[in-house]
């Protein structure tokens, strides 16, 4: 689990090589999703997972974390270091996109 002050402390850095994964709906995505994020929904990494990067560390979001605590487990156990953000979306205080451009 990863909290809100260190993704937002370390997300800019590159030496942080964090991968922002949104496991929401894609209308949900589209509503609002943390800047550089990608949209993979819940129901759908079992087949996608190969398209994420293996070298980066990945963090998980939903609204509130039940999606993407399910997400961060089966990314885990496929091999990949992966983390849920704490409390997901319903509770974040950073940057926020809307639309399907960033």
């Amino acid at each position: 689990m990863i909290n809100q002050e260190t993704l937002l402390q370390n997300y800019d850095d590159k030496k942080s090589n964090y991968f922002l994964l949104d496991v929401r709906s894609p209308f949900e995505f589209e509503e609002s999703h943390l800047p550089g994020a990608i949209n993979i929904p819940i129901e759908e990494l079992e087949n996608n997972f190969s398209e994420l990067p293996k070298t980066k560390h990945i963090i998980t979001y939903c609204m509130h974390g039940v999606r993407s605590g399910l997400a961060e487990d089966f990314l885990r156990e496929k091999g990949f270091r992966a983390d849920v953000l704490e409390n997901g979306l319903s509770f974040w205080k950073g940057q926020i996109s809307s639309g399907k451009g960033d």
